[in-house]
């Protein structure tokens, strides 16, 4: 009898097979899928070590807010944090946040709340500043000269982007160079303030970074030798020379902190101020003392041979008499008697597109009698804060502002006479040219801080070009006359018209080159016959065009907020 070979068939083979490789699936996704053994306990281990940064960061920090780290800096406040992490991680706010892009540990930071996945734009931001600025390189020391910017794009040929920021000292001020930024709480009282050594990048400003284009939702500031950054809130402020002007840059404008670290010498004698002081010892030596001008310089410090050494230079800002600075609420205080003292300034300017004046000041006395015995001036009380004219001219001849507490309530005058005459509702111009207040009511009194801007805008013969356009726009010209407006703290008091051909006679005056400014006094009558300003000065600008309203208005709220800061 013949029997049957036992064995397995061909269909029975392929079943056995599909079945062994379903098995061999499901135990593989057990080990290693999304939610498999070995997955499960990557996940774990990634959690556990970022877990472990963050509650060492947290340990380090207690309770300070402000860390900002990345790269090797890390490592000062998660000293565990392994090398490869290093790329992955930076610190904001004192928060550790995760910047990476592995999927798994992305995941795992973002069940801990440290980032990852839905992170926010801001981290995008910081990621580049990371890699492509902190990290271009190893960068010992900043160099000297600025970034080169075109055109609102800002290469990195000098291997540093953004705008450098310079401390606020009397050198940087007179060569229109300082530059710093303050940070403000919502209470709005400055936290921090960022100077020399520190870079600005801007809000919505275009920088190549490497080649690429970059433009940052947020303001930063960054150190790149010590390899820092922070971001800025949208209370702090940018201040410099032209954030504070409303109306490009003033042909003058004198902060009183340019006085902090210079010294008055007498050219003549080459001793300061205060030295020839001590030597007088009769009251007609110490009249001579306080009747001499004195040139002030500025200390900065240059490099020789590899050594630092003090360097002074003059300003051209001479002064006579009592005029000192005041460090602990940075002004200048005038005339602590009442023979006064001023600044003098060389300054060439051209006012025949108009002017702004400036002045932020505290009376500590108003209008006086000085005492001269001239007959138009006997027994008249006034004061002044500011002037220009040669003294060998006629007084006629020259610009000055008063103050407006003077018996005649005048307030400026710009030229000797006038043939066409205006009455306003607050203001009048006379034949005198002069501008005074209608009735005696007045704006400011004694030991008051105030903020006062005279605005002269000249009537047009012909059409306007665009630098005169919006000022022909905004205010009506009158009948072949010009326009004097007259603000305090912001606010529009008063106006009036003013005879263009009497201003242009004072033009062919007290418009030439070699004729300087002096603030502090002015001269009533005769060059010589000066009323003196006793009081603080905060801030002095002038322009060699006029202001808007508007313009008016931000300039007062700016320089107040910017004075506070200091």
């Amino acid at each position: 009898m013949k029997t049957k070979d036992a064995g397995i068939t061909l269909i029975a083979l392929i079943i056995t097979i599909i079945v062994l490789l379903i098995l061999a699936g499901v135990s593989l996704n057990v080990l290693v899928g999304d939610n498999g053994i070995i997955s499960n306990a990557q996940n774990a281990s990634v959690k556990t070590r970022f877990a472990k940064y963050n509650e060492e960061l947290g340990m380090n920090a207690l309770d300070d807010t402000g860390i900002y780290a990345s790269k090797n800096g890390l490592k000062d406040y998660i000293k565990s944090m392994e090398d490869q992490d290093l790329d992955k991680f930076v610190i904001i706010k004192s928060k550790l946040v995760y910047i990476g892009s592995d999927e798994l540990e992305s995941q795992a930071a973002e069940s801990l709340g440290l980032g990852g996945g839905s992170s926010q734009s801001a981290v995008t931001e910081i990621q580049s500043i990371v890699d492509g600025i902190i990290e271009l390189g190893d960068i010992n020391e900043v160099p000297s000269s600025d970034s080169v910017e075109t055109e609102n794009v800002t290469n990195t040929a000098d291997g540093l982007i953004g705008t450098r920021l310079y401390e606020r000292n009397s050198s940087n001020i007179l060569n229109g160079k300082w530059n710093i930024v303050d940070e403000y709480n919502s209470q709005n009282e400055k936290t921090a303030r960022y100077e020399s050594g520190y870079y600005l990048l801007e809000k919505g400003k275009t920088y190549t970074i490497n080649g690429e284009a970059i433009k940052f939702e947020n303001n930063y500031v960054v150190d790149y030798k010590n390899k820092e950054f922070t971001l800025l809130s949208d209370r702090a402020i940018n201040w410099n020379k032209d954030s504070i002007l409303a109306v490009g840059d003033p042909v003058l404008n004198l902060d009183p902190s340019v006085f902090a670290d210079g010294k008055w010498v007498n050219n003549l004698t080459n001793k300061t101020y205060e030295e020839e002081l001590t030597l007088a010892s009769t009251d007609s030596e110490l009249a001579i003392v306080n009747n001499t001008f004195y040139n002030f310089y500025t200390k900065s410090i240059e490099i020789e041979n590899g050594e630092s050494k003090e360097a002074w230079n003059d300003t051209e800002i001479q002064k006579t008499g009592d005029v000192v600075y005041v460090s602990h609420g940075n002004y200048l205080e005038f005339n602590e008697n009442n023979d006064g003292g001023y600044l003098q300034l060389s300054k060439n300017a051209d006012f025949t597109n108009g002017f702004t004046f400036e002045i932020y000041l505290n009376l500590s006395r108003l209008a006086y009698d000085n005492g001269d015995t001239r007959s138009v001036v006997k027994g008249k009380k006034k004061s002044g804060f500011f002037w220009r004219g040669t003294l060998g001219g006629s007084v006629t001849e020259t610009l000055r502002f008063f103050d407006e507490n003077q018996e005649d309530g005048a307030i400026g005058k710009f030229y000797g006479k006038a043939t066409k005459t205006y009455e306003g509702d607050v203001l009048k111009s006379d034949e005198a040219g002069l501008i005074s207040f209608i009735s005696d009511k007045h704006s400011y009194g004694i030991n008051e801080d105030f903020y006062e801007t005279c605005v002269y805008i000249p009537y047009y013969s012909e059409k306007p070009d665009e630098y005169q356009k919006k000022y022909y726009d905004e205010y009506m010209i009158n009948n072949g006359m010009d326009r004097f407006e007259y603000y305090i703290n912001g606010k529009l008091i008063g106006k009036c018209y003013y005879d263009h051909d009497s201003y242009q006679n004072g033009l062919k005056q007290w418009n030439k080159p070699e004729c300087p400014f002096r603030l502090g006094c002015c001269p009533v009558s005769y060059v010589d016959c000066f009323y003196y300003l006793k009081g603080k000065v905060y801030s002095t600008r002038l322009y060699e065009q006029p202001m808007t309203s508007e313009e008016v208005k931000d300039n007062y709220d700016m320089t107040l907020k910017y004075h506070s800061s200091f």
